[in-house]
């Protein structure tokens, strides 16, 4: 049974190298090529029949006692496991990713090295994680961060990120979300009656309910890629990147639950007697041509049934729904 079992897992083991999405590198004691998978001959110059069985200094010579050459000598010399630092080495490998038709950059790459054992020989296997996309992400996030600070992306009264900062986010995202198939995610946050608040307390009490609440709301949102904004007037709206449906109603009933939760008085709310929000959702993967105002729309639309609803709640557009609208708007 194992001679006959043995072929059928060698050509598994083929086909998930051949599939996986990431790169494989592995090399024997000697430091010789032994596999160099079909990600990496993607996103190289260097074919898998050009490589094997050469000597890692001469496939790779810029590398020759660098941080990624000596981590592959721990891994066979001693047995020691390492991670190559992808902010101290941002692409050591030749590879690349590409931007268009015409050009291409290089990779930024999250590199980890492990020992192998097989048959008393030792190898390491090299393995290459493209973070090109999310390096990029955390740069623009950075730039945008930089200009918050100076205020023109900032608002006044709550300290949140302004309409103008959302709308910029939103519109990297929404391309990002589009090109990688992942869901995207908006909420709207609507205070309940909060005209009626500050024609019973003042405006000076509802420009300070706008801060109290703004705090609330920014501490609910806790994931680093998340954005709280206010939108304008006592409307605040969220930016969820890679949040489905089930992951975004939990953070808009979140946003309900802790506004409630801090009891801010309001003798004038037809939904509590205190200060609460309405949420409205949209949340999907956007297909090509998908705009930023469709998703606005929807989300208001939500908001819309929230509130008349009873308010205090959380409504999600549907996904079909949603969907249709884009399509008929692309």
């Amino acid at each position: 049974m194992p001679e006959a079992v043995a072929p059928q897992q060698s050509a598994l083991l083929a086909q998930i190298c051949y599939a996986i999405n990431a790169g494989l590198l592995a090399l024997d004691r000697d430091e010789r090529v032994v596999m160099w998978n079909h990600w990496l001959e993607q996103r190289s110059d260097l074919t898998e029949a050009s490589i094997i069985g050469l000597p890692f200094a001469t496939a790779f010579p810029s590398l020759v006692g660098g941080r990624a050459h000596r981590a592959i000598k721990s891994a066979l010399g001693q047995g020691m496991a390492s991670v190559v630092s992808q902010s101290l080495n941002r692409h050591p490998f030749p590879l690349h990713v590409q931007v268009n038709r015409l050009s291409r950059q290089p990779m930024q790459q999250a590199i980890s090295v492990v020992p192998l054992l097989c048959e008393g020989e030792r190898y390491c296997l090299v393995q290459i994680q493209d973070v090109t996309a999310a390096v990029d992400r955390e740069q623009e996030l950075h730039r945008i961060a930089l200009e918050l600070e100076g205020h023109s992306y900032q608002d006044g009264l709550t300290g949140l990120a302004n309409r103008r900062a959302f709308d910029r986010q939103f519109e990297l995202e929404l391309r990002r979300a589009v090109r990688e198939e992942q869901p995207l995610a908006v909420a709207l946050a609507d205070v309940d009656y909060f005209k009626a608040y500050n024609d019973h307390y003042g405006h000076v009490a509802g420009d300070d309910c706008l801060r109290r609440v703004a705090e609330i709301l920014s501490h609910a949102t806790r994931r680093p890629l998340d954005m709280a904004a206010r939108y304008g007037g006592e409307e605040f709206v969220f930016l969820l990147p890679n949040t489905d449906r089930n992951g975004a109603s939990s953070i808009g009933s979140t946003l309900c639950r802790e506004v409630l939760a801090a009891r801010i008085p309001h003798m004038a709310s037809g939904a509590a007697p205190y200060i609460t929000v309405s949420v409205g959702i949209v949340s999907l993967v956007p297909p090509r041509g998908a705009g930023a105002e469709t998703f606005l729309m929807l989300a208001d639309q939500a908001l819309y049934r929230a509130k008349q609803g009873g308010r205090n709640q959380v409504c999600v557009a549907g996904a079909e729904e949603s969907l249709a609208v884009f399509h008929a708007t692309a």
